[in-house]
C-alpha cells in the first residue's frame, strides 16, 4: 500500500500513526512532535534541487546575479567537503 501526501501535516500524521516515513529538512527538525523519531541521513548524494524565486516583472539582475554566483560556489565548498570526507 502506498500514500502519497503533499501537505506537513499529513506527511507528519502519517508517520506519527506509523503508516510511512518521509523526509524532513534539518531546519524542521526542532519543531517536529515527540511522536515523530528522527533519523539522519549522512550521504552526499542526499541532496535536493534549490532555485531563486522573484516577483514577475521585478527582477534585479545584479542582485540575482550575485545571490546565484554565492549560492553555487557555495555549493561547490560544501560538495568538496562532502567528498573529502
Amino acid at each position: 500500500m502506498a500514500f502519497v501526501a503533499r501537505d506537513w501535516t499529513a506527511k507528519l500524521g502519517l508517520v506519527a500513526a506509523g503508516l510511512g516515513v518521509t523526509v524532513v529538512p534539518g531546519l524542521a527538525v526542532p519543531m517536529l512532535p515527540s511522536s515523530v523519531a528522527v533519523v539522519a541521513v549522512d550521504d552526499p548524494a542526499a541532496v535536493r534541487p534549490t532555485v531563486l524565486a522573484h516577483r514577475p516583472g521585478h527582477p534585479c539582475p545584479g542582485f540575482v546575479a550575485a545571490l546565484r554566483e554565492a549560492v553555487v560556489g557555495l555549493s561547490a565548498e560544501v560538495r568538496r567537503r562532502l567528498d573529502a570526507g
